[in-house]
């Protein structure tokens, strides 16, 4: 996604819980930085996506997020998103389904 935004005051804030999925997170953004040269700003943050107040996202994207979640925390989650993001902003959500 990094490359692809044209916009250059974008910003993106990555989050994980996770210490290796951080660590892995600015592996990358470090390889991309040293092949493209530095695109789009990205922060990234070590914490619980609960815990992160959302404002004036214009796009979020959940990454088997929810999974992870006690199944009564989800609609809060979302409504959380929904409440932190720009008229006309977009989530994209993907999760793991099992039948």
């Amino acid at each position: 996604m990094r490359q692809a935004i044209p916009e250059p005051a974008c910003r993106i804030v990555a989050v994980d819980s996770a210490p290796a999925m951080i660590e892995r997170c600015r592996e990358i953004i470090a390889e991309d930085d040293r092949q493209n040269g530095p695109e789009t700003e990205v922060d990234i943050v070590e914490a619980d996506i609960r815990d992160i107040e959302l404002v004036n996202a214009s796009m979020v994207v959940l990454n088997y997020t929810l999974q992870f979640l006690d199944v009564e925390e989800r609609e809060a989650m979302i409504g959380k998103v929904y409440e932190g993001m720009t008229d006309g902003g977009v989530l994209v959500l993907s999760e793991k389904v099992v039948d």
